[in-house]
Parts: structure tokens; sequence; C-alpha cells
């Protein structure tokens, strides 16, 4: 039985499924904390968006690599690729006709511009392998913004002050968490010539960088109780949940072996993610 559920864990993170409902996560998170409920169409249009980014990015990773690729998810994709191209048009196709159709203007016009960023961003990825950008950077910038985007629609244009600190905490927890992911998997990507910040960076300078983000963000969860004014009651699992997003990358830096393995630092993330659906029922 856990081995069948290890096995379908597995097949959710290759098809980034698990990316997919972290961001539906924190996007009901996010609505019920700034008590703005969305409609159904958002999150459909949130999960196909963030699938789209992340498929596409695992795609042109395989196209990049020739002969045996020693990540699973881009070994998966090369073998497939065909099947994989006409997936993601299609899927393409039908998020384009979702939000031209029924998303509010102001909405639509913000989604086009992220759209166009991750476009940069993919083609960047793949068209300069060696070219020493801050890849990390830029999925938690797009990651994290695309999931504000429906709760900031349905506020006047503006300065939102719980809006931004919202957003601030969900890019530092992705920054910190892609991070930490990147140090774990430094001798795939140097095997595959497949560039990160940690390469760039360095090893310590990646390990600060993940100290300092996840303190901030531990402060920042303080500070969003009062922002938000958040009940004493709520707080109890407020609390633990969004410490868990933001101290995370970090714990599971000082224990390097335990989490690294049995890939135990992806599923446990995963799980702290989810988390977050928890804390905005209370």
């Amino acid at each position: 039985m856990l081995r069948r559920i290890d096995k379908l864990w597995c097949l959710a993170q290759v098809l980034s499924l698990d990316v997919v409902l972290a961001a539906l996560s924190l996007l009901f998170f996010v609505s019920r904390l700034l008590q703005q409920p969305l409609q159904p169409l958002y999150y459909l249009s949130l999960a196909l968006a963030v699938w789209i980014i992340y498929i596409g990015d695992h795609f042109l990773d395989a196209l990049h690599f020739s002969g045996q690729i020693a990540v699973p998810r881009y070994h998966f994709f090369q073998q497939h690729r065909i099947l994989w191209f006409g997936l993601l048009m299609f899927v393409a196709s039908a998020l384009v006709s979702l939000v031209t159709c029924y998303l509010p203007s102001r909405l639509l016009i913000a989604g086009m511009g992220m759209a166009a960023i991750a476009a940069t961003h993919l083609f960047i990825a793949f068209r300069w392998r060696r070219w020493p950008w801050l890849k990390e950077l830029a999925v938690a910038l797009i990651f994290s913004t695309g999931i504000i985007l429906g709760p900031w629609s349905k506020f006047e244009f503006g300065f939102h002050r719980p809006i931004l600190a919202i957003w601030l905490h969900i890019f530092l927890a992705s920054w910190s968490n892609l991070i930490s992911f990147a140090i774990f998997e430094r001798s795939l990507d140097r095997r595959q010539s497949a560039w990160s910040q940690v390469l760039w960076l360095g090893l310590p300078i990646n390990r600060c960088l993940v100290m300092i983000l996840s303190t901030t963000n531990t402060v920042l969860c303080i500070a969003l109780v009062f922002i938000l004014e958040i009940q004493p009651l709520s707080t109890l699992v407020f609390l633990p949940v969004t410490f868990g997003g933001a101290l995370l990358p970090a714990a599971m830096l000082l224990n390097y072996v335990f989490w690294k393995r049995q890939q135990r630092y992806r599923r446990f993330a995963d799980l702290v993610f989810l988390l977050y659906i928890l804390a905005a029922l209370f």
C-alpha cells in the first residue's frame, strides 16, 4: 500500500501536479484571508497556467539534453516529446479561450503580462543554458504573482498593504524552497550541464541566503497577524502553518542527509504547502 502511494506521489511530481495543488491551496488561503471568495474559474485558470509553465520548462529541458538523462522527469518527457508537445498546445489553447471569454478585462491584461514574462523566462532557459541568470528567482516571482492576481483583481486599483504582505510571504517561501531544492539537486544539475543559482553563486552563499529568507519570512508571518487582524483562535492555526512554509527550507539544510534520503525534501514541502488549506478553513 505504501509503495503504491509512493509511486503515485512520484508520478504526481513528474507531471508537476504537486506544484499545481500547492498553487491552488495557496490561492484558497489568500482568498480566505482577504475575504474575497473566487469562482471556480479562477482556480481552473491558475491550475492550467501553472501546469503549462512547469511542464513547458521540463519539456524544454528534455529537448536540450541528449542521451540518457539522470533526472527522472526529464527522461520521461524526452521519451514522449510529440505527445507532450501536442498536449501542451491543447491545454494552452484551452486556457487562452477560457481567460479571453470569461475573466474580467483587468485580470486578463495582468494575466497577459504574466504570460509574456513566463514565455520570456522559458525562452531564456532554453536558449542560454549557461548564462548565470537567477532561474529560482524568476520562477518564484512568476509563481507568487500568479497566485495573488485573482484576489488582487477584486480590489480597487492601487496600493494595498495586506495584498503586498501576503505576496511577499508566498514569494519568500517559494524562492527559499526553490533554492533548497537546487542545493539538493546540484550534483544532477552539474552532471547535466544545467545551470542554477546554486551552481553560479556557490553553496555557502546560497545556504546563507536561505537562512536569511526564512528568518525574514518568519518575522513577516508574525506581522501578518496584525496587518490582517487575525482572530486569536485562528492565529493558533495560522502561525504554525505559515511558520512551516517559512522555516522548512532552513530546516532541510540543517539536516541535509535526512531530508536527502528518498527525496523527503520534496514530499514534505508538498505537505506543508497543502496545509495552507487547513489554515484557510480557520
